[in-house]
């Protein structure tokens, strides 16, 4: 089945008309931009998922692709029709909204995330599902490995750790959770009840990049009951040619914005008052400090006037960042957070900003 999406009117033509959850059915909701080069890879690890294509319903977004990515995915839904819905977006949107209409149009009771440039093990969904209907879970998630291998090999079957499972029942476990962040290392490793995103309004940022970090802080604080599978499930492609690997660009800036929007979205949530300090906590280390990082690396210069933005932006949002426990307590990251309250000229910015690519 094929949809058309107009990104400005939010319409979509061809919806189909059975959208209610179908018991057992997993979704799985892929977005392909210029993924020409690798979707059919991807494709072959999900037809051949040993849980079966009947069990199975497969989401592909074509999100305005300039290559032959779009005839590469119509072959695969007229090969397996019934299985797989195409939705063929007019404008590019970003992987952000192509997986929020990839959720409001899942018909499955399990919803799961690929990448189109990565694969994932033949027994993912069989271990998923069965990890997720042991019990009470609002999610299963099994190991990824990271891979830059350019064709698909055999299945290479990989037990990493024990299974085992989290509960959070209280305030101190959450709080422990928000610090630890054991949950909130991937998004697509992971098998969900669509219910629990649904309820909780769990979605993805929109038009910008970093969008599963909104979606994973999102999920870091609602989620409850989650069984770990200690087994490799999925390959993350670590593709030399892609946007993250690419220097000089703006999308390194965009980590900052999703960081702020977070924050924003949880007070906007009424649940960071109860959590103010590691939420605080989070914002400065997770995505100050990461993002300065990430930006040190990624770009050869970091304008003054950035940093001075920043500066200002980030103590805005934590105005008593001085006073936070856990600030207080990490030596890793006191450079950067000590950066923070200090009037730092021109010249000595440039002076420790070439101090910072040194040891980056």
């Amino acid at each position: 089945m094929r949809i058309n999406y107009n990104k400005k009117t939010e319409a979509m033509s061809g919806v189909p008309q059975n959208m209610h959850a179908h018991e057992g059915m997993i979704s799985i909701i892929v977005p392909c931009y210029n993924a020409e080069k690798y979707i059919d890879r991807c494709m072959r690890s999900l037809v051949n998922q040993t849980v079966g294509i009947e069990k199975m319903e497969i989401i592909l977004i074509n999100d305005a692709s300039t290559d032959g990515t779009y005839n590469k995915l119509l072959a695969w839904e007229q090969q397996y029709c019934g299985h797989i819905l195409l939705i063929d977006f007019e404008e590019n949107s970003k992987q952000g909204r192509a997986r929020n209409v990839g959720m409001r149009c899942a018909a499955g009771e399990y919803i799961a995330f690929v990448d189109a440039d990565d694969w994932v093990e033949p027994t993912m969904c069989e271990i998923l599902l069965a990890a997720v209907e042991s019990g009470d879970y609002d999610f299963a998630q099994g190991w990824v490995v990271v891979d830059d291998r350019e064709k698909y090999l055999a299945p290479e079957k990989r037990r990493i750790t024990q299974d085992f499972s989290i509960h959070i029942s209280s305030v101190k476990d959450r709080k422990q959770q928000i610090l630890q962040r054991t949950l909130a290392s991937y998004l697509w490793n992971k098998l969900y009840r669509k219910d629990f995103l649904i309820n909780n309004r769990i979605m993805l940022l929109e038009g910008i990049m970093y969008e599963d970090a909104f979606f994973l802080g999102l999920l870091n604080l609602y989620a409850e009951n989650v069984i770990c599978v200690g087994e490799c499930v999925y390959h993350y492609f670590d593709n030399k040619q892609g946007v993250t690997k690419q220097r000089n660009t703006t999308y390194y800036l965009d980590f900052f914005e999703m960081g702020s929007r977070r924050l924003t979205e949880y007070k906007n949530r009424h649940i960071f008052d109860e959590y103010k300090d590691e939420l605080d906590y989070e914002y400065l280390k997770c995505c100050y400090v990461e993002g300065m990082k990430r930006l040190i690396k990624g770009t050869d210069r970091v304008p003054y006037e950035f940093f001075r933005k920043l500066q200002k932006q980030v103590v805005e949002a934590v105005p008593d960042y001085g006073q936070n426990p856990y600030v207080m307590g990490d030596e890793d990251s006191g450079f950067l957070l000590d950066l923070l309250g200090k009037e730092v000229p021109e010249d000595a910015w440039y002076e420790i900003e070439k101090l910072m690519h040194a040891i980056w």
